[in-house]
């Protein structure tokens, strides 16, 4: 769980998404597909971050149907991080932006064949597969209710950010610090 600040609220983002790093080698982009475990998970941060919510349909694969519920809750978040940071960058300039970046980690892979593990200096172990020649992030949220609040969860915490989005273009900021506090 990562708690997120926004306009003001505390948000808990329940996702292996804020979790992990903004790992500088891999600066994937929608047109390069990592080639790494550890750049995987750099490019599920970076989608994360706003900077290239695309990729999270080829990184993450999902177990079951509730990982792909799980996905798409995702993607509609990692969207809305890109809006904000779109928002922010229009009104404060870069430097805004930055500062809705996560704190890089180091990350140490362990490749089994197929499968792999990603483990950050947060204690966070990710499971990937590789299928087609790609490495993509196993989604399997829990059984039952459990799952369905977190996909419900990530889906609130995606309008709120939409929300304060608005208000960034709509001038209801005076500093970019003031939005991510």
């Amino acid at each position: 769980f990562i708690i997120h600040r926004v306009h003001g609220e505390k948000f808990i983002v329940i996702t292996i998404a804020a979790a992990f790093c903004s790992f500088a080698a891999g600066q994937t982009t929608a047109t390069t597909q990592p080639t790494s475990p550890a750049e995987t998970v750099a490019a599920f941060q970076r989608a994360m971050n706003g900077i290239d919510p695309a990729l999270i349909s080829t990184i993450l694969e999902p177990e079951d149907d509730l990982g792909r519920m799980m996905i798409g809750q995702l993607q509609k978040l990692a969207n809305s991080l890109a809006e904000l940071r779109a928002a922010v960058q229009t009104q404060f300039g870069p430097r805004g932006a930055s500062l809705l970046d996560h704190p890089p980690q180091h990350l140490t892979q362990k490749i089994d064949g197929d499968s792999a593990t990603v483990a950050t200096d947060r204690g966070n172990i990710i499971h990937l597969r590789r299928t087609n020649n790609y490495w993509r992030i196993l989604i399997k949220p829990p059984a039952g209710k459990a799952a369905q609040q977190q996909i419900a969860e990530i889906g609130i915490v995606a309008e709120a950010i939409d929300h304060v989005a608005a208000g960034v273009r709509s001038g209801d900021y005076d500093t970019a610090d003031e939005v991510v506090r």
